[in-house]
């Protein structure tokens, strides 16, 4: 029976840290702060039943440091595979964007037009529609910003 609790703690551990990787950079650093204290707390406890010789401290607080490395580890897996994600489906976008150009002479006025939504990137053309702007949040604190006229990315915050 103890086997599974543990397994089971592992596991919420786990699912706890995919839905911290969730949020934005704000809520992934105040997730990764709570799980680094509940640790450090872990790690107090662990020193002290040592100093105590208490088994059972001992084994409550090496089970909270472990399941605050799983929750770390996994929000911050979490939220590189959104992230990585995300850059993908902008590349996507700028190859979509130059075969519909291939196609019709310009580009679209929005990416609506190739099957995008609008709720995540910002897209903008020039007057003749002959350029464009390709505008994102990385992880809602850091920017990328594509531009058509020198087909390169320009990355800030």
């Amino acid at each position: 029976m103890k086997n599974k609790k543990s397994v089971f703690l592992f596991l919420m551990a786990a699912m706890l840290g995919i839905y911290f990787g969730q949020a934005d950079i704000f809520g992934v650093m105040q997730s990764l702060l709570i799980l680094f204290f509940i640790g450090f707390i872990g790690f107090i406890a662990l020193i002290s039943g040592l100093f105590n010789n208490n088994s059972r401290v001992i084994k409550i607080s090496g089970l909270m440091i472990l399941l605050a490395i799983t929750s770390c580890i996994s929000t911050s897996s979490t939220n590189f595979i959104k992230i990585t994600a995300k850059n993908n489906t902008a590349e996507q976008i700028i190859l979509d964007l130059a075969h519909y150009k291939d196609l019709h002479g310009s580009y679209p006025n929005d990416l609506q037009a190739i099957g995008y939504e609008v709720d995540v990137f910002s897209y903008r053309t020039d007057s003749a529609t002959s350029e464009f702007r390709l505008m994102y949040l990385v992880d809602g604190w850091h920017f990328r910003d594509y531009s058509s006229k020198t087909e390169n990315w320009r990355e800030g915050d």
